[in-house]
């Protein structure tokens, strides 16, 4: 069950950074959107494993498949979304210009 619903997450979140990068779902702006998208996906998929797990009764090791599970999404699926956030925000070098000094 946990690995069905990794792949499904790592899917939906490269399909979901994708389509928040191009300004598909209706929000484009900085890359800082894109990344509090990834966050808030990342946070809500770990409650939703927690809670599969807590109502689980037939899998006794569960935190170890929480676990792979999560490692496997954040390895493949969030390292992969770098590249896309390269090729969509190529002028970003993380300096805010935002101050300026005397």
């Amino acid at each position: 069950m946990f690995q069905g619903l990794g792949i499904f997450g790592g899917i939906l979140l490269i399909v979901g950074t994708f389509l928040h990068s191009t300004g598909h779902l209706g929000i484009y702006g900085t890359p800082a959107r894109v990344n509090d998208f990834e966050t808030t996906f990342l946070i809500l998929f770990v409650l939703g494993l927690c809670l599969c797990q807590f109502f689980s009764k037939s899998n006794t090791a569960g935190i170890l498949a929480i676990s792979t599970t999560l490692f496997g999404l954040m390895y493949v699926p969030w390292l992969l979304n770098f590249i896309q956030k390269i090729n969509f925000f190529p002028g970003v070098d993380g300096i805010t210009t935002s101050f300026t000094s005397s």
